[in-house]
């Protein structure tokens, strides 16, 4: 069984993916910001594979950085209190790059693309730009074996949309269950969900 955190703890992929609709289980969100997993649902996914080629693109991308004189940050932690909260989320974009007044946060994607994938990188322009950043332009881009989809600013609902979902993840009342096709990528066992299918 998992066990209650604290406070309310949310990972930005999380949130991308609900707020993307790339999972329709909200609940799953929900569950994960209020539970800390003391056990994981198995799966196939071969995490050592995805570590090997993951690393190998953001090796890659540093490089180049480096050899267009860029001075990159490779996966800079993010910490942000939510206000009037003490929920906190948290995330670790691949790459930061700074120049004299814009930053360029990169997110690499070995897999196909989805939504959430533009979704997180936008979340790591919000949150950056509430911290440290707050006084330059921040872009961003996602980045495919095979393309690249760069993100100039944030859609002007953005905040707004942000607050919305992260309200319902740290709400005490539970989100509404799901079950269906998220399950079989869901980490959530059944003890912790009977209704997993």
């Amino acid at each position: 069984m998992a066990e209650k955190r604290d406070s309310p703890y949310i990972w930005v992929t999380w949130l991308a993916k609900i707020m993307s609709g790339d999972i329709t289980c909200q609940w799953q969100g929900w569950f994960l910001t209020q539970n800390k997993l003391t056990k994981k649902q198995p799966n196939n996914f071969d995490l050592a594979d995805w570590k090997i080629n993951h690393t190998k693109m953001l090796t890659e991308l540093k490089e180049k950085l480096i050899k267009d004189k860029y001075m990159p940050i490779l996966e800079k932690p993010i910490k942000y209190n939510i206000p009037n909260s003490d929920a906190v989320i948290c995330g670790k974009p691949d790459c930061v790059i700074e120049n004299k007044d814009t930053v360029i946060v990169y997110d690499c994607k070995t897999g196909k693309e989805r939504d959430s994938d533009q979704v997180q990188i936008k979340l790591y322009m919000y949150l950056l730009s509430k911290g440290e950043f707050s006084e330059k332009k921040i872009k961003g881009v996602v980045l495919y074996k095979d393309k690249e989809i760069e993100i100039k600013d944030l859609p002007e609902n953005f905040e707004e949309n942000f607050n919305f979902f992260v309200d319902r993840l740290i709400s005490a009342e539970p989100s509404t269950k799901n079950p269906g096709d998220d399950c079989r990528f869901c980490d959530i066992i059944k003890d912790d969900c009977p209704e997993r299918v």
